[in-house]
């Protein structure tokens, strides 16, 4: 049992995004992370067919969040909305990636006064596009020349990381989402055996329109040794 004065255990990072995503959810009513580029559309602007990107979550949600906590993101980094990779530094200066993918493979169409999933549609062969397999494979690539975080930067070369995740959010309409897809992708990638730790969150939809929402991250720290 801990005392009640001892200091508190950090949270992983990815828990920490993992909450934050989680309360955005809940911030967007009848939109959730799922519409959540339609949240920012007047009602009366059809939202127009676009590639899904990460500008509420990042904007709302993670950045805000990483700020809190003390990190360091930086800006001068190359970002991209429809797969971004986020570089920052923590409080205690360890220089971290993030590389954010997203995927729905259902569609929800308006019914009457409310929105459902439409069931007849079905956009499972977006899984092979997603680039996820590939994803998990960049978090043990090996480090670069190392030298100081200020030295990179002066020398405008990215650190090197002492951590890297990958966050992927996900909407399908089964109750245990993209199992199949992920039992395949870890008998293939074997992220156990390489030192990658997992953390993962579902819920049903909280707008009643009967899909699940999976938020799964994969990190790996780096080690001194080479693996």
């Amino acid at each position: 049992m801990h005392s009640a004065d001892q200091p508190r255990q950090p949270q992983p990072l990815a828990v920490v995004l993992i909450d934050a995503l989680d309360a955005l959810d809940v911030a967007l009513p009848g939109f959730g992370l799922y519409a959540s580029l339609d949240s920012e559309l007047p009602a009366s602007v059809k939202p127009r067919v676009r590639v899904p990107g990460w500008k509420v979550e990042y904007q709302q949600a993670l950045k805000p969040r990483l700020l809190e906590l003390g990190c360091i993101i930086d800006e001068g980094a190359e970002f991209s909305f429809s797969q971004p990779v986020i570089r920052l530094m923590t409080n205690t200066e360890h220089v971290c990636e993030i590389r954010l993918l997203r995927l729905s493979v259902l569609k929800v169409r308006k019914y009457g006064d409310g929105y459902q999933m439409d069931r007849h549609v079905n956009y499972k062969a977006r899984w092979n596009e997603l680039g996820l397999a590939e994803a998990i494979h960049w978090l043990t690539d090996p480090p670069r020349a190392g030298t100081s975080w200020p030295e990179r930067r002066q020398a405008k070369v990215a650190p090197d990381p002492d951590c890297r995740i990958v966050a992927f959010l996900g909407f399908d309409k089964s109750d245990t989402p993209f199992r199949r897809e992920l039992q395949e992708l870890e008998l293939h990638s074997n992220w156990t055996r390489l030192g990658i730790e997992t953390f993962s969150r579902t819920w049903k939809d909280r707008y009643g329109r009967n899909f699940t929402t999976l938020i799964q991250c994969w990190t790996k720290h780096r080690t001194s040794t080479s693996t």
